[in-house]
């Protein structure tokens, strides 16, 4: 009978305390840190198709990305620009590449992007610029990427850990003959954002 005593008080005083949290989260939410710059951090792996439009041929990639963005967060969405870095291989022939993009990118946020809202699902889309030298040729152009995602605030109201999936398309050319070259890109993300 003690048992159940100590159990009933127990669950009694953490609810209460858990109603009184409730109860004055409003005033609270003022002392909470604000959510109004971002840096992320988001390691990639992506498997893209090119297609040279001249030649017909075409090759499959697999790459691993590296991306860090700066993002303002205007609560329902953010805008911001990063840099990526980019290690790709051929799939059939073993030959490598590397690339690098710059560009603007925005996240449409479906609930606010504030203190006390720990998950976050998001749209995002990228309008960037791509350099990309294989083999001591030099192409660059340009692409849209869009994903849909996810930021996970477990342990702060600061530190959240994010996930994402999304595609690209683009085209880039150069080289000597000129070359056009259209890439497609399935990308998987996970990374983490430091809100401050």
């Amino acid at each position: 009978m003690k048992l159940y005593i100590l159990i009933a008080s127990i669950l009694f005083s953490t609810t209460s305390f858990a109603q009184e949290q409730l109860s004055t989260s409003p005033a609270n939410e003022d002392s909470l840190r604000k959510r109004q710059h971002a840096l992320v951090w988001d390691l990639s792996s992506a498997r893209t198709e090119m297609e040279n439009k001249d030649s017909g041929a075409k090759s499959d990639m697999s790459r691993t990305e590296s991306a860090i963005t700066y993002l303002y967060n205007f609560g329902r969405f953010e805008l911001g620009g990063g840099f990526m870095s980019t290690t790709e291989k051929d799939e059939e022939s073993g030959d490598k590449a590397s690339s690098s993009s710059g560009g603007l990118l925005a996240h449409f946020n479906f609930i606010e992007n504030s203190p006390g809202n720990d998950f976050i699902p998001y749209l995002s889309l990228t309008l960037a610029g791509i350099n990309v030298e294989s083999g001591g040729v030099d192409l660059s152009g340009s692409y849209v990427g869009f994903h849909v995602g996810l930021k996970w605030f477990p342990l702060s109201e600061i530190l959240a850990l994010t996930a994402s999936v999304g595609a690209m398309s683009g085209s880039i050319e150069g080289g000597s003959p000129k070359a056009k070259v259209d890439i497609k890109q399935g990308q998987f993300n996970i990374g983490w954002a430091l809100y401050f």
